[in-house]
């Protein structure tokens, strides 16, 4: 959600009501890559809206004690991101770096490889960061360098568990 849309809330729902979908509501991304440059107007009807009972992502780690994209990370583990042009980049935040190209290299190679499992460590807060990791020049590694606030191990079952039952489910369908 961003100032330029703030108004559109219930016309958005409304209008997803009326096709069948889901609607849910996201805190606003407007600093992550650069300065804020669309904060939200009316944190009361964001906070009322989203459920959340805050406005934006500083507000969402003040109430609950962990970034509102802090899970982002957990994609290296369950949805390794890969580039159509066949970089693996290993989160949905990353664009900068990557961990190899799939089209030259076994994806299971790569995923296994020294780079990308060095990676997870320094996500968990492990290791030190190193120059030619794409996360050491993430805001969201940053900000969880910065609040000591690793991936946890727990965060990583949890993940890998819902994953596992997702697989399962997709099995038994065909």
């Amino acid at each position: 959600m961003f100032k330029h849309n703030e108004h559109e809330i219930q016309k958005a729902r409304s209008f997803s009501s009326e096709l069948g979908i889901s609607f849910l509501l996201k805190l606003s991304w407007n600093d992550l890559y650069t300065e804020s440059f669309s904060p939200v107007k009316e944190s009361g009807i964001v906070k009322n809206e989203t459920g959340l009972g805050v406005s934006n992502r500083e507000e969402y780690y003040q109430k609950y004690s962990k970034d509102y994209i802090g899970a982002t990370c957990l994609q290296l583990w369950s949805k390794p991101r890969i580039n159509f042009d066949g970089k693996l980049l290993g989160c949905s935040v990353n664009y900068w770096g990557d961990y190899g190209n799939v089209f030259d290299q076994w994806l299971g190679s790569l995923l296994n490889s020294e780079k990308y499992q060095y990676a997870k460590k320094m996500a968990q807060g492990i290791v030190p960061e190193r120059s030619d990791i794409p996360c050491t020049d993430c805001p969201v590694y940053n900000k969880m360098k910065m609040r000591s606030s690793w991936v946890s191990i727990s965060d990583i079952i949890k993940i890998q568990s819902k994953f596992a039952r997702l697989l399962s489910s997709f099995k038994e369908r065909f």
